[in-house]
């Protein structure tokens, strides 16, 4: 090699070793976008002050700077596929590393709240809220852990449920002195299902209330309403009953799925060994554990849980767009990309949110048919 290429391949390891060294990642500065539309907002607070973030500028009451790269779609998840919690889960948000030129190094962790609106500041709706804790540093981004919201309270052993109704039990689970949470029931079985039940050990309240709602084939979920932060309201949901209702057409989804569950014989209670019956003789058997002692009054049960199973589940994904999907809603779609064109009318369980790809994916189970 002549001395020229030496010296100008020494030129090029020393300006690229520079470039490396001297090379700063940050969040590209177009000008903030006024005017109505799709936006995520993120509120993440660090070391006492509230930083307000988004995935773009955005001029709204408050300037929101674009901080946000990427960010693990959220999701709401039912505990069983026939009822109970559905509770958030998280993974990941990376932000640009100049947000924190202020604040170096990055904190540990610090409070977050993602909030959505398709119109101003103030209608925005709070979907999660949670901790971030940081999981690693570097050149072109920070990544934090994201962990949702917890339930410490307890019910002792030997708690009674005697003789009462879920609302009832529903009731004192979310009292002051256990989840401290409003409990609004416009949606839950009238006249309210049986409960009783007398508590063998000491769980979370959180568990023992799912516990309730899967046997009895309702669904909650937990929502901040104030949009301070602050989870304050438990919304019960009859899984037979509709949570408001929309209309998709091929227009408004992306290509999806219809799926049924395994097969199954039998749905059968796992203390006294009352069963549910379906008309196939193959399959596993589900087993149920009964809140209630009345023979009656859990084979009614285990026939909601086997009618809940054997419907067809959808897998649609939708626009993040305008008003977004609740728990339990109801949704219709018309889809013509089948071979026959295919109506399906389904509740959402199973919420997730990819705000990176602006998609909600739904999935419940429902009826279905030909258009």
């Amino acid at each position: 090699m002549s001395k020229w290429q030496n010296n100008l391949n020494t030129f090029w390891r020393n300006g690229l070793n520079t470039f490396w060294k001297n090379a700063k990642f940050v969040a590209p500065t177009p000008p903030p976008k006024p005017g109505v539309f799709d936006m995520l907002l993120v509120e993440f607070t660090i070391n006492g002050t509230l930083n307000r973030l988004s995935n773009e500028n955005l001029a709204l009451a408050h300037e929101w700077k674009q901080k946000v790269m990427t960010f693990t779609a959220p999701k709401y998840i039912m505990r069983q596929r026939y009822g109970g919690y559905v509770e958030s889960s998280f993974g990941q948000i990376n932000f640009f590393p100049d947000l924190f030129d202020g604040d170096w190094p990055p904190p540990t962790s610090g409070e977050l709240a993602i909030k959505y609106t398709s119109s101003t500041e103030a209608s925005a709706e709070v979907l999660f809220n949670g901790t971030a804790y940081i999981d690693k540093i570097d050149r072109k981004k920070i990544t934090y852990n994201i962990f949702g919201p917890t339930f410490s309270t307890t019910v002792g052993a030997s708690t009674a449920f005697s003789a009462t109704t879920l609302n009832a039990a529903m009731a004192t689970l979310t009292g002051a002195s256990q989840l401290n949470l409003t409990l609004d029931t416009t949606l839950a079985r009238n006249p309210s299902p049986t409960i009783n039940h007398t508590t063998s050990k000491e769980q979370l309240s959180i568990d023992l209330a799912s516990g309730f709602c899967e046997y009895l084939n309702h669904l909650f979920y937990i929502k901040d309403t104030t949009g301070d932060g602050v989870l304050d309201t438990l919304y019960l949901v009859d899984l037979q009953l509709d949570n408001g209702t929309r209309t998709a057409t091929e227009f408004d989804f992306f290509p999806s799925t219809y799926k049924y569950n395994k097969a199954f014989s039998l749905v059968r209670d796992s203390v006294n060994g009352y069963i549910s019956q379906t008309s196939f003789p193959f399959g596993s058997e589900i087993s149920v554990f009964p809140y209630d002692t009345n023979q009656t009054n859990i084979e009614n049960a285990l026939d909601d849980i086997r009618d809940t199973l054997l419907k067809p589940r959808r897998t649609l994904k939708i626009p993040l767009e305008g008003d977004l999907p609740e728990p339990g809603e109801q949704i219709t779609d018309i889809d013509e990309s089948q071979a026959v064109s295919t109506t399906m009318v389904f509740n959402s369980r199973n919420l997730t949110y990819d705000f990176d790809k602006e998609v909600i994916t739904v999935e419940g189970e429902g009826i279905i048919s030909a258009t």
